[in-house]
Formats: C-alpha cells, sequence, structure tokens
C-alpha cells in the first residue's frame, strides 16, 4: 500500500507499537495470575491472542505482507538491532543522563548493548547466508 507519509500510516505505526505493548504487559498480568490458578491467568491468554494478531495484521500491511524467513527478512530484523544500539537507545541515555536520571540511563545503555550484541549475530548470519567471513561483526560507531 502507498501511504508513505500520511496519518494512516502514522495510525498504523502507533496501532502496532501499541498492541506490542499490549502483548508485554498481558504477558506479565498473566504470569503473576497463574500463580494464583491457571483458570485466572485464561482471561490473559485470550487477550495475549488478541493483541498477537493485531500485532501481526498492522506489521503486515506496514510491510506489504508477512515475514517470510528471507534473507530480507533477516536484513529487516538487522537493521533494526543496528538502529536500536547506535540511535535509540543511545540516545535515550543521553537524555537520561542530562535530565539527572543516571540508573535509567544505565539501562538504556545496557539496552544498547544488547542490541550491538543482537547487530554483531545478525551481520554474523547475514555473511553466513551470503557465504562470506566476517569478523566481530561490529562496526565503530
Amino acid at each position: 500500500m502507498e501511504f508513505e507519509g500520511s496519518r494512516t500510516r502514522e495510525n498504523l505505526q502507533v496501532a502496532l507499537a501499541g498492541e506490542s505493548q499490549n502483548l508485554t504487559i498481558l504477558r506479565q498480568l498473566k504470569k503473576h495470575s497463574k500463580a494464583v490458578s491457571r483458570e485466572a491467568a485464561a482471561p490473559f491468554e485470550e487477550a495475549m491472542n488478541q493483541s498477537k494478531d493485531l500485532a501481526r495484521q498492522w506489521f503486515e500491511v506496514l510491510n506489504d505482507g508477512p515475514v517470510n524467513g528471507s534473507l530480507a527478512s533477516l536484513h529487516e530484523a538487522a537493521k533494526r538491532a543496528d538502529d536500536q544500539w547506535t540511535a535509540l537507545y543511545h540516545e535515550f541515555a543521553a537524555a537520561s543522563r542530562e535530565e539527572g536520571f543516571e540508573q535509567l540511563a544505565g539501562q538504556f545503555a545496557e539496552a544498547s548493548a544488547r542490541h550491538k550484541d543482537l547487530a554483531a549475530g545478525h551481520a554474523r548470519w547475514l555473511d553466513q547466508a551470503h557465504g562470506q567471513p566476517h569478523g566481530d561483526g561490529t562496526e565503530s560507531r
């Protein structure tokens, strides 16, 4: 679908993020309710399935189809992990540090480091898929 720059695209991105957040929250609620009983956890399982289905639906609309396990999907995963460690979490840590939230800045820095490791792993997988040897999978940033 061609809707680059439209409010509809922005709404789809917000909807995808919202369903992803719901899934994470519901997973935690289910975990805690399961400690009480399996019956208490059942409604959370149903809600999780709904959020998962909606997230998949919005993802597929935004990405012109389902994830198919192809090299294109691996390239996308590598790009996202790279963006998260080089920009997103790095910038979040800097802003938190600037505002005096040192503990949270450290957590953002840790998330950045985790995504740097993921990006390196994706780079190695991509190189293997393309039949190329690879070093440590990191770039200097």
